[in-house]
């Protein structure tokens, strides 16, 4: 029993990244490392080793594995906020490139392109104009705030233009991408 508490808390040990499993391996070495120091006492034994080592590394991997448990129920709440800024933010960027395609697509050929995806079409764009949320870019040309080129924007993680959440072009990042 000593041996199997052993065992267990090694590849308990190793195996605490993964919390289900890592858990329970762990928790069973706790147990037989326990069983065993009592059959170790009771049978006179002065030092029950093997079963304390496995006790242990059974402890040891337990609050691995709950250490774990804790990152993976936090990060989401955590980084959540992050992610919806670092998809605002890359919104913002693309819309300052398909603007500045927009430009060089007009120094070549005056009039503003019929659509954005024009602009993929005749390798102005190297991907289709989609913001990070899959949505199509929304685009005006000649621009209200961009006359030389054209205004651009995204209709943000609620996917409906016109919203407080939308990503424009012509307002800084800074601003709308807290």
């Amino acid at each position: 029993m000593a041996v199997a508490a052993l065992v267990l808390g090694i590849i308990g040990l190793l195996l605490s990244w993964l919390p289900f499993i890592g858990l329970g391996l762990c928790v069973l070495a706790l147990v037989f490392g326990v069983l065993s120091r009592k059959r170790a006492r009771a049978a006179g034994v002065p030092a029950p080793g093997i079963g304390t080592a496995g006790m242990v590394l059974g402890i040891i991997g337990t609050c691995g594995s709950v250490l774990v448990l804790l990152a993976a129920v936090a990060s989401p709440l955590l980084l959540g906020s992050k992610l919806g800024s670092a998809k605002c933010r890359t919104s913002y960027a693309e819309a300052m490139t398909i603007q500045q395609a927009v430009a060089m697509y007009r120094a070549d050929h005056v009039d503003c392109p019929k659509s954005l995806d024009e602009l993929f079409n005749q390798k102005f764009l190297v991907k289709p104009p989609l913001d990070p949320w899959g949505t199509p870019y929304f685009y005006k040309c000649p621009g209200e705030s961009n006359p030389e080129s054209a205004d651009v924007w995204s209709a943000g993680a609620d996917r409906k233009e016109g919203t407080a959440d939308d990503v424009k072009g012509w307002v800084g990042a800074q601003v709308q991408c807290p």
